[in-house]
């Protein structure tokens, strides 16, 4: 089974800036991410859940898997995202099987 090498992706931020990190993703090349709502969590500032925060606080979790290159592109566009807005990203290597679709 061949294998091929990729980076993963995932970004926690809220979700009135969501059109804008996607919007990120999509000038980076990376296409294909999965969105997720963050139900509960902890932080620097503590324990945080849904129901504690108002509606323009919501968080979400983007998940995308893509190559290196696109990956440090996205590092650097979030870098300039995050001296606005709060957040965070992160991301590890991992094996894709069909490298075409990432």
């Amino acid at each position: 089974m061949q294998t091929h090498p990729r980076r993963r992706l995932e970004i926690v931020i809220e979700a009135p800036i969501l059109k804008r990190v996607e919007a990120l993703l999509s000038a980076c090349a990376v296409h294909v991410y999965t969105v997720l709502e963050a139900r509960s969590g902890r932080g620097l500032a503590g324990r945080w859940d849904d129901q504690s925060l108002s509606e323009g606080m919501d968080q979400r979790v983007l998940i995308a898997v893509t190559t290196q290159e696109a990956a440090d592109k996205v590092f650097a566009g979030m870098a300039e995202i995050f001296q606005r807005y709060p957040g965070v990203i992160y991301a590890s290597d991992v094996d894709v099987l069909r490298a075409e679709r990432f």
